[in-house]
């Protein structure tokens, strides 16, 4: 989050463990183009498919959604698996994929 504010887009960071019901809100209230979800554990991966079904619900392709975190890095597909929109293994490729995904339509 700070990366890509300090590389000038508005950012929302809102913090780990967040109920996915608070997720949803904070994405109707900001209307973002794109929704960035980490997660480091594997444990974790199906909460983020539950959050990404969620998303995918209530706003198809409007948001984008981009994954990033050690859970995501041994699997090279898992991101496309979980119907996410790109994976950035780092920093570098976060942003590259922030901006890519503006730069082209839904």
């Amino acid at each position: 989050a700070d990366v890509l504010e300090a590389e000038g887009w508005d950012v929302r960071f809102l913090g780990t463990q967040l109920p996915h019901r608070d997720i949803l809100m904070a994405i109707e209230e900001h209307q973002p183009k794109v929704v960035g979800i980490s997660a480091t554990m594997l444990f974790n991966v199906p909460k983020v498919s539950s959050l990404i079904g969620d998303v995918r619900l209530r706003y198809g392709s409007d948001v984008r959604v981009i994954l990033g975190g050690g859970a995501f890095r041994f699997s090279t597909n898992l991101w496309r698996d979980l119907g996410a929109d790109g994976f950035g293994s780092d920093l570098r490729e976060g942003i590259a994929l922030v901006e890519r995904l503006m730069a082209s339509p839904n």
